[in-house]
């Protein structure tokens, strides 16, 4: 059929085609398919369905194609079996034409050699697409180049290798869905130009793959029961905490979940040796449990913790120890600069002040230097200069050995904190290279 114009609807019921079988440049109000079979092609190429095309319990034995069909209604396909390639193209760069459908619905179809969803980003903004998983849903269904206002991703995959690639969307919703199989998101981002949220409720995603997928360009990330300690990423750009929010009836209930939610994702990065990713969501998991002990009787000791770790942002910010260094290197000096020259008093006129300030900046520099030194010595610092019970060596430090043990203390905790967030700051530059 070419070229025609059926003003009401085009319905096969239990019809059986033996040759091929192809609408080109037609316009109709619904074109509807069930209970038949398709020996041949099955090609709908150009023209208008003003409502919808819905597919119910056909077999299709050859090519099915659709291309540039401009629709403002749905795409619906239920319990069909697809034995050849299967296309709905939405561009068509030879003869220049663009069209589809506004809704996809997908539920319950055998594809047994895949079926492709073609989209142009530019020209084909469309509503929603939906996929139900269940066990009778089998065989490859790929997205590719779309923009999207919404997807709504539920039900049981247990067959179906699940694609969405190259797209942009303001909602990505994934509720009651549990991944058996193989789920990928590839060239994923949020549209930036609306406000765009990523739902995952109730939820085990499995080893669903993320890559190059761009978590941060959701304005906002819902998360509701969601297991996500098996999922897979590459090149992804992670949201940050602001942009998390929970469901929860309490503050406790909320700091929980964040805990758990970003332990989760400590836990799926560990797993692909990703440390340097991994340390930060332990940051990030820290900083929860800080805002949950807030909320609830905690101990003292727990409290400790959390503090001297966040010196460090919790091995994530080695700069952190080290000025904590410098400034009890710098203290220290000047108590063993005070003791160990006796400055017990000193004139307070201007002259006095300057006598003073000269021989700590000036003559005694170089021994802040050497206090940098782990295993440095007061008496090689200030030789001779130290009496009886008022020396640095009797007030702080070990009989047995010439170091201040209170200093040793202190360093050797602050270069333990610096060492570690060290190695992740020149894993990340190493990472850059």
């Amino acid at each position: 059929m070419e070229k025609n114009e059926a003003k009401n609807d085009l319905r096969f019921e239990a019809c059986k085609f033996s040759s091929l079988y192809r609408l080109n440049s037609n316009i109709a109000n619904v074109v509807g398919i069930s209970n038949s079979t398709f020996l041949f092609d099955f090609l709908i190429w150009d023209g208008k369905i003003v409502n919808h095309l819905a597919l119910n319990g056909s077999v299709f034995n050859n090519l099915f194609s659709i291309k540039t069909v401009y629709s403002d209604g749905s795409f619906s396909s239920l319990d069909n079996e697809f034995k050849k390639d299967t296309e709905v193209i939405y561009s068509d760069i030879q003869s220049k034409r663009v069209g589809g459908f506004k809704n996809i619905y997908i539920a319950e179809n055998i594809f047994k050699s895949g079926i492709l969803f073609q989209g142009h980003q530019d020209d084909t903004p469309i509503n929603l697409i939906s996929i139900e998983s269940s066990n009778g849903l089998n065989g490859v269904i790929k997205f590719e180049n779309f923009v999207a206002d919404s997807i709504l991703i539920k039900g049981i995959n247990s067959n179906c290798v699940l694609s969405f690639n190259s797209f942009k969307t303001r909602n990505l919703e994934i509720i009651d869905y549990f991944n058996n199989s193989s789920t990928q998101f590839l060239n994923f981002e949020g549209n930036p130009i609306t406000t765009s949220k990523l739902i995952i409720s109730n939820s085990n995603l499995g080893k669903a793959l993320f890559s190059n997928f761009d978590f941060k360009s959701f304005n906002e990330i819902i998360f509701d029961n969601a297991t996500i300690t098996e999922i897979i990423t590459t090149n992804v750009v992670w949201f940050l905490p602001q942009q998390l929010h929970i469901k929860a009836s309490t503050r406790l209930t909320e700091s929980k979940a964040k805990r758990s939610l970003f332990k989760q994702l400590k836990l799926s990065q560990e797993k692909q040796s990703d440390t340097i990713q991994s340390l930060i969501f332990k940051s990030y998991e820290y900083e929860a449990y800080r805002e949950e002990i807030k909320n609830k009787e905690s101990s003292f000791g727990d409290r400790i913790i959390l503090i001297v770790n966040s010196i460090s942002k919790h091995g994530t910010y080695w700069q952190g120890p080290v000025l904590l260094i410098l400034l009890f290197a710098f203290i220290l000096n000047g108590i063993i600069f005070i003791i160990g020259n006796q400055f017990t008093t000193f004139e307070t006129t201007k002259s006095g002040v300057i006598h003073l300030l000269d021989a700590f900046f000036v003559s005694n520099w170089s021994a802040f230097f050497q206090i940098l030194n782990p295993v440095f010595s007061t008496e090689k610092i200030y030789p001779g200069n130290f009496l009886g019970i008022w020396s640095v060596q009797a007030l702080i430090a070990l009989p047995s050995k010439k170091t201040c043990f209170i200093r040793d203390v202190f360093d050797c905790f602050f270069h333990f904190l610096n060492f570690n967030s060290f190695k992740l700051e020149q894993s990340c530059e190493f990472k850059k290279l």
